[in-house]
């Protein structure tokens, strides 16, 4: 290497190496600050995002209101949060993404930190493909459970939500494949041979004429609220024939609720990779409010109140910040990573529900326990502890898994005892 060439590259990486000491300098002190200081609130409340869990079985997550038993729930992995706090305190982080993904989107890249970007703009992952063995054994594990319910006479149903992928309309830039619809379409097969009643939310929007990029965050892998409330209204007429009570119609129609939109405001947890630089914007957040009364009491929480005093944390929507992946989850579902139980007070029927999903929960939910006396969310993860004793104390159960979920390791299909 010639000398000026040589000495272009060491001052290169002698700013480099400064820029390391500064930053990672700044780092240390303010995570020392968020340690000392308690200032988990002050950097974004991203560790709740990051922070990884374990399945435990918590006495005083019992419903004993209802005579209920202890059910699985999550528990932070010891030691497993240093890597979420020190990622939450980088100085800088939000900016250097920024101008990584500002010069990604300039030189037309459409790849970033594991994130794709769609012909159409939407960010996505990729989805490697699953073996036919490895789905037939998941889809015998629901199986298995079903037929169990099917003994007891409790009716249940799988609803397969969409992946952020379209499976007829795909808008993957060239020479990039995704697994994620052909694992899931090979999935549903293997579930209806075994008897499983499927609903299958991506097929039901492409009948109904709906763009399928209309219900899912451009910036995230969670579906939208208006998602969450199609999906209820199709899976409504199930409910009507299966479930032993009158449904009030006013739940599944949108003339009954004020739609309130805070526009460009969620940055979701592909952004939050990547940089709004990249994204290209961030997603407007809307909530459907009931206009008719409503009255729900959360296990666990003194008093009640209307759904969107209790179920809606509205506090999070009071000031922007796209450093903060975690509007649609706080906003949604503050809280409940332990599960989460809800009674509606209002309710003439005696129906309590089992709803065992993962975050794509919280678009379903306020729809769920407007309708029903109870309903009881369990976590995906958790439910190897959903034994038979469990799951017979419930008048309906309803499985609400998303693509992603179709792998091993994930927890979601290790059901024992059935």
């Amino acid at each position: 290497m010639k000398g000026p060439k040589r000495i272009q590259v060491i001052l290169q990486i002698a700013v480099f190496l400064v820029l390391v000491v500064v930053l990672g300098g700044i780092t240390a002190f303010r995570y020392a600050d968020y340690k000392i200081n308690d200032r988990a609130g002050e950097y974004n409340n991203n560790i709740e995002a990051l922070t990884e869990y374990e399945t435990v079985t918590d006495e005083d997550n019992a419903d004993k209101k209802n005579g209920g038993g202890a059910e699985p729930v999550a528990r932070k992995k010891t030691g497993s949060t240093l890597e979420a706090e020190v990622a939450t305190t980088f100085f800088g982080k939000q900016e250097i993404l920024d101008i990584n993904g500002e010069v990604r989107k300039e030189l037309g890249q459409y790849f970033m930190n594991d994130v794709y970007k769609l012909n159409n703009g939407h960010l996505t992952e990729m989805i490697d493909y699953r073996q036919d063995e490895e789905l037939a054994k998941l889809a015998d594990n629901i199986a298995s459970v079903k037929g169990f319910l099917d003994g007891q006479g409790i009716p249940m149903i799988f609803v397969m939500a969409p992946f952020s992928v379209s499976k007829y309309d795909p808008q993957l830039p060239p020479g990039v494949e995704n697994y994620a619809n052909d694992n899931t379409d090979r999935f549903v097969a293997f579930l209806r041979e075994r008897g499983v009643e499927v609903l299958d939310v991506r097929d039901t929007m492409y009948e109904d004429g709906i763009d399928h990029y209309d219900m899912f965050y451009r910036t995230d892998h969670h579906w939208t609220t208006a998602a969450g409330f199609y999906t209820y209204q199709k899976l409504e007429p199930w409910l009507a024939e299966h479930v032993n009570c009158v449904l009030d119609p006013r739940v599944g129609d949108l003339s009954n609720y004020t739609v309130q939109t805070w526009p460009e405001w969620h940055l979701g947890s592909y952004g939050q990779k990547t940089g709004i630089e990249f994204a290209e914007g961030a997603d407007d957040f809307t909530l459907f409010i009931p206009n008719f009364d409503t009255q729900i009491e959360e296990f666990g929480i003194d008093g009640s109140g209307r759904l969107e005093e209790m179920f809606y944390h509205m506090e999070y929507l009071q000031e922007k910040d796209y450093g903060s992946r975690l509007t649609y989850d706080n906003v949604l579902g503050a809280g409940d990573l332990y599960g989460k139980i809800c009674y509606n007070q209002l309710a003439d029927n005696e129906v309590d529900m089992l709803l065992i999903s993962n975050s794509f929960y919280r678009a379903l939910y306020p729809y769920l326990i407007m309708q029903f006396r109870q309903v009881r969310y369990t976590h995906d993860a958790t439910v190897e502890g959903l034994t038979p004793e469990n799951v017979q104390n419930y008048d309906v159960v309803v499985i609400v898994y998303e693509p992603t979920l179709l792998y091993d390791g994930c927890g979601a299909f290790k059901f024992t005892g059935y």
